[in-house]
């Protein structure tokens, strides 16, 4: 019924050099519970290794390279298309594994409910890890303690994908708008940015709900959840730009506070993109704290023209 045709097959401590000859080094296609363990790959002109359909392979402990650093001719004198692992199925795990130098893409994963721990990518300056296609939705994929190493993370159409204690060096998330232009059930905390880049938008989202990009760490990483303080005197009107911390152009939630020296009546304006301003009935001394969420199912009222 998983439309598997073998169990429980292991290749461990094995060196395979495709010699920049054969199109990879292992394949992998329609087994349950295959393990790959302390494994080495290289020379390969197309994947490294390659798992389709089955379930529940596990790779673990494993080095990838097109051109190894002392070998490296042949990756200098052609434009490299090849992928370090590629998934093209569903319940497979990658773990402590590292693909280098000149693979155009790191990890390229097709199909959903797949897990990656403790992957290393520096793959050339290119493409580290890359969920979906322009035309598959990417989802149900988990990242977990990652590194990405002057490297980024392409997801399309992210839904229900979670990114959590990751380290990108030079390196940032790009969430691209794919056939469904959608970004629905997407979870990145705890991961760090040591540049001002962290995660890019490519294109447009017609749909953006249940998202969560917040506990990040770098040089005010991006998110969708930001918070503002602003003190005035004898003021009727406190204005906010969440520009420069939000990474979508709307704001769907608004909570605030005013601290004044009397008491007056006070509104918060439809927000207008991400700008918000809350007004007072008539001018007073007071402190505004406020906190703007991006990616909730409640959808504010627009603005007056």
């Amino acid at each position: 019924p998983q439309y598997s045709c073998n169990e429980f097959i292991d290749l461990t401590n094995i060196l395979l050099d495709a010699n920049f000859v054969a199109a990879g080094g292992v394949r992998i296609s329609r087994v349950m519970g295959t393990t790959l363990t302390e494994i080495f790959v290289t020379g390969f002109r197309n994947v490294g290794i390659l798992i389709s359909h089955g379930h529940e392979v596990m790779v673990t402990n494993a080095w990838l390279a097109e051109c190894y650093w002392s070998n490296n001719q042949w990756c200098f004198q052609r434009h490299s298309e090849s992928v370090g692992i590629r998934i093209d199925g569903m319940d497979h795990y990658i773990t402590n594994t590292i693909v280098f130098d000149f693979a155009r893409i790191g990890v390229e994963i097709l199909q959903p409910a797949n897990i990656l721990v403790g992957v290393h990518t520096w793959n050339g300056g290119r493409n580290g890890i890359v969920v979906g296609t322009p035309e598959t939705q990417a989802h149900s994929v988990r990242l977990i303690g990652c590194y990405l190493d002057f490297q980024t993370l392409d997801i399309w159409d992210p839904w229900q994908i979670v990114v959590e204690s990751t380290f990108f060096y030079y390196g940032h998330v790009v969430l691209h708008a794919g056939k469904q232009s959608t970004v629905d059930g997407l979870t990145m905390r705890f991961n760090y940015y040591n540049t001002n880049q962290s995660v890019v938008l490519d294109g447009t989202f017609e749909n953006i709900k249940s998202i969560s990009i917040q506990d990040n760490g770098g040089d005010s990483p991006k998110t969708t959840k930001a918070s503002q303080r602003l003190e005035r005197s004898n003021a009727s009107a406190w204005e906010f730009d969440f520009g420069d911390q939000l990474l979508f152009p709307t704001i769907d939630v608004i909570q605030y506070s005013l601290a004044s020296n009397r008491i007056v009546s006070h509104v918060a304006t439809p927000p207008n993109g991400t700008q918000v301003t809350i007004v007072t009935a008539e001018p007073v001394d007071g402190i505004v704290y406020i906190t703007v969420e991006q990616g909730n199912s409640i959808k504010l009222p627009a603005p007056l023209l």
